[in-house]
């Protein structure tokens, strides 16, 4: 099933010291977060509703609770709404994909911050992770 997601969504294969590049674009009332890695492009659509950050990726939309802890950004996930033809509804836990991310920035180096993320079903485990750096002078 996670082999499932990641062809839906196009997610990268797995793989370690991926080149990887991040363009982030504002429009007025949102951001489009374009990712590159290798080959392979993730696009989403970042906005706030209703005091919540929203991530829309494909068909996916998840709601995230933003947070300071010890220093880093943490994103808490709420829940995941599917949009299938005009029909919206929040997927159950067990079977929805679960994101854990945080940023924090790098002590060893200024303007560079740390950053992960994790997606992961309950049923079927990691479907996507990475982390690393991001240079924030070159950005």
């Amino acid at each position: 099933m996670s082999r499932l997601f990641g062809w839906f969504e196009n997610l990268p294969k797995s793989g370690e010291g991926i080149s990887t590049e991040l363009l982030v674009t504002p429009h007025n009332e949102s951001e489009t977060w374009r990712r590159r890695f290798g080959s392979r492009i993730v696009v989403t659509e970042q906005s706030i509703k209703e005091g919540l950050l929203t991530e829309r990726l494909g068909s996916l939309e998840f709601v995230f609770e933003l947070a300071v802890r010890s220093g880093a950004l943490v994103y808490i996930q709420k829940k995941v709404v599917l949009d299938i033809f005009f029909m919206r509804f929040t997927m159950p836990r067990l079977i929805a994909p679960w994101v854990e991310a945080f940023l924090a920035e790098d002590k060893e180096e200024v303007g560079r911050v740390i950053i992960k993320v994790r997606a992961s079903t309950p049923l079927t485990g990691l479907i996507m992770g990475y982390e690393g750096t991001i240079d924030m002078r070159t950005a």
